[in-house]
């Protein structure tokens, strides 16, 4: 009887901190600002010349902190616009055809309510090469 009332109590104390460890979690991850969404992706290859940079954020961001600390490599001007918890970057003028692009969110931004954004955000890709379509009078034409 014994061994079976301390096997009831282990399987309590189990569950009491199995419940514990996920709560922690779940305010842990409400208290960290992520980015939950880019476009391009990392890697995507064939990415329009006039495509915006777009960064989805878990949170409602510092906007001043968050354009102080995005790059976009190789220099490209551009404007910023924010919609909610949306940043878009969208260049001056078209992105070079055919180019590797780097997009570079640096740790240190943060949310309106001061959470920080804890790692550094990299992604690479590469605009497509635009198809011509070359149209000749036919032989003997």
């Amino acid at each position: 009887m014994l061994s079976e009332s301390r096997f009831r109590v282990a399987i309590w104390l189990s569950i009491v901190m199995i419940a514990i460890v996920i709560a922690a979690a779940g305010v842990v991850s409400t208290r960290m600002v992520r980015v939950v969404e880019t476009f391009p992706q990392d890697g995507d290859e064939g990415v329009p010349i006039t495509a915006p940079v777009r960064l989805g954020f878990s949170h409602p961001m510092d906007r001043e902190s968050v354009e102080a600390r995005l790059s976009l490599e190789p220099d490209t001007p551009g404007r910023f616009e924010w919609e909610d918890s949306t940043l878009a970057f969208r260049p001056a003028g078209a992105l070079a055809p055919g180019t590797t692009y780097t997009v570079t969110l640096q740790s240190g931004t943060t949310s309106s309510r001061g959470l920080a954004l804890n790692r550094a955000t990299l992604l690479h890709f590469t605009t497509r090469v635009p198809a011509l379509l070359y149209l000749a009078a036919p032989a003997g034409a």
